[in-house]
């Protein structure tokens, strides 16, 4: 019965993609849930194809993710993880052609004509240069001469990875607003290009340079482009893709070589890596089959997850990110006892934390989001909210909550300099 309900995903699910994606190219207002539904499909659909045609994972290659065997073979999980991903896909497709049809046309995104961040020429060099000037500042120059992760650079302080985290986001959102405020050239291609290299090579970690493309991809996609220009956009768009997924192989196999460059275990790792459907279903399987709970009480990594910019100081029991506890329950050790983390997805999140009710929630809540975003017409605060729901669904949010600090002072200070007035009405 599983595999009616895979391929069932699978085919109505590659459909809604490629529509989506067409949307996009063809529609400069299309709604953001288009782009969700790409990043859903990536994520949560590629990977049930790939248990047909490469098989599903034994997961040899590191032992504590053993653990996904069971929910990974079991039919009823399967079948359920399929109606649950396929109802959220099915949601934002139905949204998002709603939103195309009838209001889009009504709208005119623009760039920020104000904005604090890229307003002055000397700030906006000096923000966009903050990565690597924090790194001089903080002398650790010489270990970037290899490429890859903080700590294979010899940098063990979780601190200074996260300031140059959140340096790294604020650089590349005030370089795309000025970049792409004027026509594309040759020159700004190889400038492009160059900026993106050297971002990578500080952060180290491969999903910047997938989310770069994301970036990069939404905010060419929401520009004035001619009839030719988009057709080039539409074919360059897979070989990007490929290209990102050829990267991610030579990274497991060249940059951060495992113990065994066999091709099943880089399809091991590259699973963990571009698929959140073993996570997804271990928490379903965990939490439905065997009744053991991922969190000690409902809600309480939404607390950690919404409130993660109040102080421990000051909230001395607040929750630990999400994903600690996801990984606790994967090895079964205590939560100030992990030796790694496991990436977790907003699907699997929201049944951790409220059972049944938590399929339910993880169908209605990204679509009410994108609902939202796609009432900001300024192109840069869209963008932040594309990010932010991206994360949502692939990542721990961690670093990527600057991005809530920027968009709150941007609206502040567009209000108070424009000498907009904020009115608050009170319902009788």
């Amino acid at each position: 019965m599983s595999v009616i309900f895979d391929w069932l995903l699978i085919i109505v699910s590659t459909f809604m993609t490629i529509k989506s994606f067409n949307r996009i190219i063809n529609n400069r207002n299309s709604s953001l849930a288009n782009y969700i539904v790409l990043v859903v499909y990536v994520f949560c659909c590629i990977p049930i194809l790939f248990n047909y045609v490469l098989g599903i994972p034994e997961y040899n290659t590191i032992y504590w993710y053993k653990c996904f065997c069971a929910p990974m073979n079991n039919h009823v999980v399967g079948a359920i993880y399929d109606i649950y991903i396929l109802l959220c896909i099915v949601l934002l497709y139905i949204y998002a052609r709603y939103f195309d049809i009838y209001v889009s046309n009504k709208k005119e995104l623009v760039h920020t004509r104000s904005d604090f961040l890229v307003n002055n020429y000397l700030g906006s060099v000096v923000i966009i240069s903050s990565p690597l000037l924090y790194i001089l500042i903080t002398g650790n120059l010489s270990a970037y001469s290899i490429y890859g992760i903080s700590k294979d650079r010899g940098i063990d302080s979780n601190q200074y990875t996260l300031v140059l985290n959140m340096l790294v986001l604020v650089s590349i959102y005030v370089f795309c607003e000025i970049f792409f405020k004027s026509k594309l050239t040759k020159y700004k291609i190889l400038m492009l290009l160059l900026y993106s290299l050297i971002i990578a090579w500080i952060q180290g970690k491969r999903f910047i340079i997938a989310l770069m493309a994301l970036i990069y991809f939404f905010y060419i996609s929401k520009s004035k482009l001619e009839k030719k220009q988009r057709k080039r956009l539409k074919k360059g768009v897979p070989i990007i893709f490929w290209g990102l997924v050829c990267f991610f192989y030579f990274y497991l196999v060249v940059v951060r070589p495992l113990s065994n460059t066999g091709f099943q275990s880089v399809y091991e790792m590259l699973r963990v890596d571009l698929g959140r459907d073993d996570v997804i279903k271990f928490v379903i399987y965990k939490t439905l089959f065997q009744d053991e709970k991922i969190v000690d009480y409902p809600g309480q990594t939404f607390l950690s997850t919404f409130f993660a910019f109040i102080p421990r100081s000051i909230w001395p029991s607040k929750p630990y990110p999400h994903y600690r506890y996801l990984t606790s329950a994967i090895l079964n050790l205590p939560i100030t006892s992990l030796p790694a983390g496991t990436t977790p997805s907003w699907y699997e999140m929201c049944i951790a934390n409220f059972g049944d009710w938590g399929f339910g929630i993880g169908i209605i809540t990204i679509p009410l989001f994108c609902m939202c975003l796609d009432r900001i017409k300024v192109i840069s605060e869209q963008m932040i909210g594309l990010i932010l729901i991206t994360v949502l669904l692939t990542q721990s949010m961690d670093a990527y909550l600057i991005f809530v600090l920027v968009y709150i002072v941007q609206v502040l200070i567009r209000c108070l300099v424009r000498k907009k007035r904020v009115r608050l009405i009170w319902r009788k």
